[in-house]
C-alpha cells in the first residue's frame, strides 16, 4: 500500500492535514483523499519519512487495492490547497536558443511573482494564477504524470510546470513536514519549476527568424550589388584602350618601343622617358 503523505481530516473531508500535524496511530482522526477509508499516522524516527496509512482493520470493509490515491498524487492534492491561499510564487529563469545563429535568448528572469487571484484546476491546469491582464498556468507533474501537449493558448500567457518527483529529491529534512516543503518550494525555490512555455519566448523567435530572413535578404542585396559593381568594372576597364609603354622623346617627340636598348634619342640625344600611351598615338 501506498505510503500517504497527507490525509483528509473527518471533520472536514474538503481539508488536507500533513501527517506530521496530526496525533500518531488512529488518533489521528483522518481518512484517505481517495477512498474515504480510515488512515493510522506512523511518525517515524531517523531518516524515515513519516506517512498515513490505510487501517489494516478496515480492510475488509474497503478494498484497498484499488484506491487510486499514490504519493505523488496526494502531494500534488497537499500542493493545490497550499496554492489556493497563496499570493505569490517563485518563477525560474528562460532562456531559449535561437536556431539561427545558436545564441541564447532570456525570455525572462528569476523572479517573485505577486499575484491577485488565483484559481484551481481551471482550463484543464491544475491552477490558473491572474495578474492583471496576464494568465500563467501552473502544471503539477510527477513520474505518473507528464506535460502533455497543451493547444490551446488562447488566454494563457504562459505555463510553468512543477514536477513532485524533484521536489522529493530535494536536500530538504525528512522531519520537515510536506505541508512546509511544498509551501517552502512554493515560494523559495525554483529546482522543481520550470517553464514549458511562454508568450514572450513566440515573440522573440519570431523576431528572430525575421531579423535572420531580413539578414539574408540583406547578403543577397550585397552580393549582388557586388557583381553588378564587378562586371561594370569589367566593362569599364574593356572599353578603355590597350595603353603600351615607349620610350619618348619631348624635344622631337618621337617614340621608341621600350624593346630597344636605347636612352637616349638617336637624332637630338634627349635622354628618353619611359611613358604609357595609346597604341594609335605612337609618334614615329
Amino acid at each position: 500500500m501506498a505510503k500517504i503523505p497527507v490525509g483528509c481530516s473527518r471533520d472536514n473531508l474538503n481539508h488536507l492535514l500533513d501527517v506530521m500535524d496530526v496525533p500518531s496511530g488512529k488518533a489521528c482522526n483522518c481518512v484517505c483523499p481517495s477512498c474515504r477509508a480510515p488512515l493510522i499516522a506512523r511518525h517515524c524516527n531517523g531518516h524515515r519519512e513519516s506517512h498515513f496509512a490505510h487501517d489494516p482493520a478496515y480492510e475488509s470493509e474497503y478494498n484497498y487495492s484499488e484506491c487510486i490515491l499514490s504519493f505523488h498524487v496526494a502531494l500534488k492534492l497537499m500542493l493545490k490547497q497550499i496554492m489556493a491561499t497563496s499570493t505569490e510564487i517563485l518563477l525560474p529563469g528562460y532562456e531559449v536558443i535561437e536556431p539561427y545563429s545558436d545564441e541564447t535568448i532570456t525570455v525572462t528572469k528569476e523572479k517573485m511573482l505577486q499575484f491577485e487571484s488565483i484559481e484551481i484546476d481551471k482550463n484543464g491546469f491544475d491552477a490558473l494564477i491572474r495578474v492583471k491582464q496576464h494568465r500563467l498556468a501552473i502544471i503539477i507533474t510527477y513520474p505518473e504524470r507528464k506535460v502533455t501537449d497543451f493547444t490551446n493558448y488562447s488566454e494563457i500567457h504562459g505555463i510553468v510546470e512543477i514536477d513532485l518527483a524533484l521536489m522529493q529529491r530535494s536536500n530538504l529534512a525528512p522531519k520537515m513536514s510536506w505541508s512546509e516543503r511544498l509551501s517552502r518550494a512554493l515560494i523559495l525555490g525554483t529546482k522543481s519549476k520550470r517553464w514549458v512555455w511562454h508568450v514572450r519566448a513566440d515573440k522573440l523567435l519570431k523576431q528572430a527568424k525575421a531579423n535572420f530572413i531580413q539578414l539574408q535578404a540583406d547578403e543577397r542585396e550585397s552580393i549582388k550589388e557586388s557583381i553588378s559593381r564587378r562586371r561594370a568594372e569589367y566593362a569599364e576597364a574593356k572599353a578603355k584602350p590597350l595603353m603600351v609603354n615607349v620610350r619618348r622623346c619631348y624635344e622631337c617627340f618621337k617614340d621608341y618601343s621600350t624593346q630597344e636598348a636605347m636612352e637616349r634619342c638617336p637624332k637630338c640625344n634627349t635622354k628618353l622617358l619611359v611613358t604609357s600611351i595609346d597604341p594609335k598615338y605612337f609618334q614615329r
